[in-house]
């Protein structure tokens, strides 16, 4: 079952190669249902969909005041919601401006080098954020496609 992120996992610990290569398949498990049309644009949106998901982690499970306990994955439902709300909260309050897009992205850099999370959620959101703004676009729309479609949600 290479390539496929089981249930009921334990979630590796932060800063481990494991914990990368287990984010990396998160992201590619999601995007294994992207059409044709979007197969260009697949290595970019599962470098940012991996950022996303190493962000979430960093801001909500790795955090110092949490217990040291070894959180378990209980499949792609619970982060997928969480990912969606991000995404969908970012177009809400800044809509499709290209500027505004950019100023999201360098903020939650900014927010992942304060919080020490992973290195990599704050490289895809560096590469994203100075990608051209038609590309940015075009991946932000796949992934929330993707999360859409993973949530049972028309896309």
């Amino acid at each position: 079952m290479a390539g496929k992120v089981r249930e009921n996992l334990e979630i590796p610990r932060a800063g481990t190669v494991e914990r990368d290569t287990f984010v990396r398949d998160v992201a590619r498990v999601l995007l294994e249902a992207a059409g044709e049309d979007d197969k260009a644009m697949i290595p970019r949106t599962e470098q940012f969909l991996g950022g996303v998901v190493h962000y979430l982690l960093g801001r909500i499970h790795d955090r110092p005041d949490q217990p040291v306990v070894q959180a378990v994955w209980r499949g792609k439902a619970p982060l997928v919601s969480l990912m969606h709300g991000l995404l969908a909260r970012q177009r809400e309050t800044m809509g499709d401006s290209a500027e505004a897009l950019r100023r999201w992205l360098d903020g939650l850099v900014v927010e992942c080098e304060a919080g020490k999370y992973n290195p990599m959620a704050a490289r895809a959101f560096s590469a994203m954020s100075k990608a051209q703004p038609r590309q940015a676009a075009l991946i932000l729309d796949l992934a929330e496609r993707t999360l859409l479609r993973e949530m049972g949600l028309p896309a």
